[in-house]
């Protein structure tokens, strides 16, 4: 956890350098960065979503820290358009899972933000501007 925690650190460093700037670090919901002490100047202002709510097959509970007021689409409470019955079509795994358990994603994939969810992101920065 230290070269993780030194990383963090070395984030910070970069976001108070560029303090001007509006700027957005995402990390899934589960992650133990939010838990760690040295992550919590960015806890002041998080927003939360769920990739479903932007197209993607799968869940995906994420959190963004920002240094501006973002709004995103609510997380998922099992009623977007991405579920199979009670469901999701997907899992956001390489092993498969869900209602469509044959398919696999690659680390790429697992690893890519929602187009939609990208567009709202700068939609948001560009009003604050």
């Amino acid at each position: 956890m230290d070269l993780a925690d030194r990383l963090v650190k070395r984030t910070l460093e970069i976001l108070d350098y560029f303090s001007a700037a509006l700027w957005t670090v995402e990390n899934p919901a589960t992650s133990l960065l939010w838990q760690r002490a040295v992550a919590r100047p960015l806890l002041e202002q998080i927003a939360k979503t769920s990739y479903c709510r932007y197209g993607y097959p799968y869940r995906k509970n994420t959190w963004f820290a920002n240094n501006f007021k973002l709004e995103l689409r609510p997380r998922c409470d099992g009623t977007c358009g991405q579920m199979v019955g009670r469901k999701h079509r997907q899992h956001a795994q390489r092993g498969g899972g869900g209602a469509e358990a044959s398919v696999r994603h690659s680390i790429d994939r697992l690893h890519s933000i929602p187009p939609e969810l990208c567009a709202d992101i700068i939609e948001t920065v560009e009003v604050q501007l």
